[in-house]
């Protein structure tokens, strides 16, 4: 049976009428919603009768303030004008671009032609947007067609543009990837290049623009930093940056003539800017780790903290190394390069003989604090509860959630049965997305969104199959019936990318509905209550009804 709202209502009020105060081990986090953006409602800084119809995944900064990617409907809206970018400055939604709209500086009649095949935007924690495009119109031809943005001046204005000529690079730019955007507004970003002196050994390149000034940061066929003279950087790749402006990149090296190539990490939060720092290298010794034990070819999603510090998955070979203690996960965020977890050690809070064996690509804060998901194996477990989400700061390592554990917020006898994405923020709370199995289950009601507070309370925040309030107006219930739930997961934002989840707790969430329907919505998690609460998310999710008693 699907929860609803109107129960959770009456609940509270029996709960306020007999005056209980609740002990501390029943407390629930009392869970707040914000709507942001409906599809059928007017969407800002478009033609009037023009709403929201589909919506991408909604990104937050560190103040609450939403960005989001959108397409549009409306009598005047076709192919070349129905997705558009809007954030909130501060509180509203106002446009930032759309196809089909004048691309400032360009020239009379460019526009911009594509932002769906840009992927989201990038929304740093300071609310600065950063996004790819491509033009179309005016002298606009295929080599010069891609371009990236910022609205880091307080208007949208040009970063780079394909075919402008790349600062000391004796060439012009040829493509973009897509780019990152830190608390000051700088952006990185991975370009191509082409010109009478560039070749496929040295077409490729990484660049920080700051203040208006782009800065090379690396570039294939060119002296890899670290290595031996003749040593030329092949490809790179993973970018991370930090609020500090340094990239934290993992790159292939080769040697003319020679038949292997060496992986590496390089961060300039290390060495200075325009001089990556060599953190770690393929074939080098791995800390923490025995004598003869070094890093092997594996180096995965490197990302940064705020401070700059790189944390990394790896892979080891070496004396002793089999298939049971392989894997690894290694950070800078104590200021030396240390092993995190590794495979084979000790699982830490379960079974005496529970050991890791496997570790996936962590998520770091902006203090350094991870989450990575983790499999293990020993005494007590089995298929149904051999997988969990792991929180490690500086000082402790320990589990948040786990397969086969009691799902909060669902009916008796359901339990986690599998892990989506994961978030930690700089406030110890951790937003995961997780998968169920149990009684009743099957696939209208068998994933849902929880947020875990910094005493490991789990709760509830949307499930497939339950009935939401979509209407901020606590007078006004307007209930629908969620089929799906989502956030944008495996950054923090602190390390360039987007994230849906802020040291506030504030997640961002998209949702989909049995009406065909859509929103964006903030669920808020509070710090862990104490004494008499208000009791929200007893058997499923919550809106927010003004004052319970």
């Amino acid at each position: 049976m699907n929860n609803s709202v109107t129960i959770h209502k009456y609940f509270i009020g029996i709960i306020c009428a007999l005056g209980v105060v609740m002990p501390d081990s029943m407390l629930l986090a009392g869970i707040s919603y914000r709507t942001i953006a409906l599809s059928g409602q007017p969407a800002p800084g478009t033609d009037p009768g023009e709403v929201f119809d589909k919506f991408g995944f909604p990104l937050i900064d560190a103040q609450g303030r939403i960005a989001i990617f959108a397409s549009v409907a409306g009598d005047d809206v076709s192919g070349t004008n129905d997705f558009a970018i809007w954030s909130q400055t501060p509180g509203a939604l106002t446009l930032v671009a759309r196809e089909g709209s004048p691309a400032p500086g360009m020239g009379t009649g460019v526009v911009f032609e594509n932002l769906a095949g840009s992927g989201s935007p990038v929304f740093s924690t300071s609310g600065h947007i950063a996004f790819q495009a491509t033009l179309t119109g005016g002298d606009v031809t295929e080599d010069n067609d891609l371009s990236l943005w910022s609205d880091r001046s307080g208007s949208l204005a040009l970063i780079a543009h394909e075919g402008d000529v790349a600062p000391g690079a004796d060439a012009t730019f040829s493509g973009f990837g897509f780019p990152l955007i830190n608390a000051s507004g700088e952006v990185a970003f991975i370009a191509g290049l082409r010109g009478p002196t560039v070749d496929s050994d040295t077409n490729s390149s990484t660049w920080v623009e700051s203040n208006g000034a782009l800065r090379l940061v690396a570039r294939e066929g060119f002296q890899a930093d670290g290595f031996l003279p003749g040593s030329l950087y092949d490809l790179t790749d993973e970018l991370g940056l930090s609020d500090q402006g340094g990239v934290a990149f993992r790159g292939r090296v080769y040697r003319p003539g020679a038949s292997r190539t060496a992986t590496g990490v390089w961060n300039e939060g290390s060495g200075s800017p325009g001089a990556p720092a060599l953190i770690v290298n393929q074939y080098g010794v791995a800390p923490g780790t025995e004598p003869g034990v070094v890093f092997d070819e594996v180096f995965t999603r490197v990302t940064v903290d705020a401070q700059g510090h790189v944390t990394f998955r790896g892979s080891l070979t070496g004396d002793g190394v089999d298939a049971t203690n392989s894997r690894g996960i290694w950070s800078e965020r104590t200021g030396e390069l240390e092993l995190v977890v590794r495979t084979g050690q000790l699982a830490p809070g379960l079974a005496d003989g529970v050991v890791f064996t496997g570790v996936g690509n962590p998520v770091v804060d902006g203090t350094g604090t991870m989450a990575f998901f983790g499999s293990f194996f020993g005494p007590g477990v089995d298929y149904t509860n051999e997988l969990g989400i792991w929180l490690s700061d500086s000082e402790s390592l320990r589990l948040v959630a786990r397969d086969g554990d009691p799902a909060p917020g669902t009916e008796p006898g359901v339990v986690f049965d599998g892990i989506g994405t994961y978030i930690p923020n700089a406030s110890g709370q951790v937003a995961v997305k997780g998968f169920l199995n149990g009684p009743g289950i099957d696939g209208s009601n068998d994933t849902g969104v929880w947020l875990i507070d910094s005493n490991g309370t789990i709760s509830l925040v949307a499930r497939h199959g339950d009935l939401f309030d979509v209407n901020d107006d606590p007078t006004i219930e307007d209930l629908k019936t969620i089929t799906w739930v989502d956030y944008r997961g495996h950054s923090t934002g602190d390390n360039g990318h987007e994230t849906s989840f802020n040291d506030a707790g504030e997640l961002a969430l998209r949702m989909r509905f049995s009406d065909g329907t859509e929103g964006v919505f903030v669920a808020t998690i509070p710090e862990p209550a104490t004494g008499m609460t208000i009791l929200f998310g007893v058997l499923g999710v919550m809106r927010r009804y003004g004052p319970a008693c």
